[in-house]
This record gives structure tokens, C-alpha cells and sequence, in this order.
């Protein structure tokens, strides 16, 4: 049986699923950047139940900066938006570290 998501979500929210996979490589996202907006937050999602770590470099747009496998959603983003503003995060799993940006727009 299935969790139910007890979060509570923003009326007219979206959420934008970023999907972590590994590779002989390193961790690889299906969006590279993210690009979120108002009313939007982000699912990093990865190998069921397999510890992963996504941590905001300098300054998160979101409320926290640290997420992983047991508190993988970002919420709403906190900052206004700015196409050219790029916030740098690393995801580290298993087969190493990435580090791509969000872009609030």
C-alpha cells in the first residue's frame, strides 16, 4: 500500500520531478537546470529508498537548503524570480557528485 502524501500544497501548485540516475559517470538529472516558478517545487526523486543528498551551495530559493531520500521536496521557492540568477546545488548518491543550478523565473 502506498504512503499518502501528507504535505500540504500551495492551491494551484505544480510539481516539477527531477529524476536522479546513476551512470559509470556519475549522478545524472533528467533537467539540468531546473527552471521553477511561483507556485512550483521541485521532487527529486532516486532509487527507492536509497540514500541521496541535494545540498544548496551559497543561498537556496527555497526554505530549507538540504534535502535527501527522506525529505526530498523543495516547496515553493522563497527568493522573486530572476532569469539570470543561477542557484548551484550538488547531488551526491552512491556513484558520485554532480552540480547543477535552479533558475527561478
Amino acid at each position: 500500500m502506498k504512503k499518502k502524501d501528507k504535505r500540504k500544497k500551495k492551491a494551484g501548485s505544480s510539481t516539477i520531478t527531477v529524476t536522479i540516475t546513476d551512470t559509470p559517470w556519475g549522478p545524472q538529472l533528467n533537467k539540468e537546470p531546473v527552471y521553477v516558478g511561483d507556485g512550483e517545487e521541485i521532487d527529486w526523486q532516486y532509487a527507492p529508498s536509497t540514500p541521496f543528498k541535494v545540498e544548496f551551495k551559497n543561498k537556496s530559493p527555497f526554505k530549507r537548503g538540504t534535502f535527501d531520500h527522506k525529505h526530498p521536496h523543495s516547496g515553493n521557492p522563497t527568493v522573486s524570480a530572476n532569469p539570470h540568477k543561477v542557484y548551484r546545488y550538488s547531488v551526491k548518491t552512491n556513484a558520485g557528485k554532480v552540480d547543477p543550478g535552479v533558475i527561478v523565473h
